[in-house]
């Protein structure tokens, strides 16, 4: 999309687009192309760092699990100029 700055955002901001009214996905209007899916965060599991949070699209649950030898979808934002 012509920047260079894209991250993956954190739990909460992860948590901030889902809907739980809805229902595969469970994100809220406007977003285009969302799986009903999980989505990393860049957020760690304290205390242990081997896993990561993220949120599942189906029903906009967010939980944790270890990030090695697994596939989830990632959704990049950027910090607002």
């Amino acid at each position: 999309a012509g920047f260079d700055d894209w991250r993956l955002p954190s739990r909460m901001e992860l948590l901030s687009i889902t809907d739980k009214t809805k229902y595969k996905p469970a994100i809220q209007d406007g977003f285009k192309n969302a799986f009903f899916g999980a989505y990393w965060s860049s957020s760690p599991n304290v205390p242990d760092s081997s896993s990561a949070w993220y949120a599942h699209f189906q029903d906009g649950g967010v939980h944790y699990y270890k990030c090695s030898g697994v596939y989830f979808y990632v959704r990049c934002v950027r910090d607002s100029q």
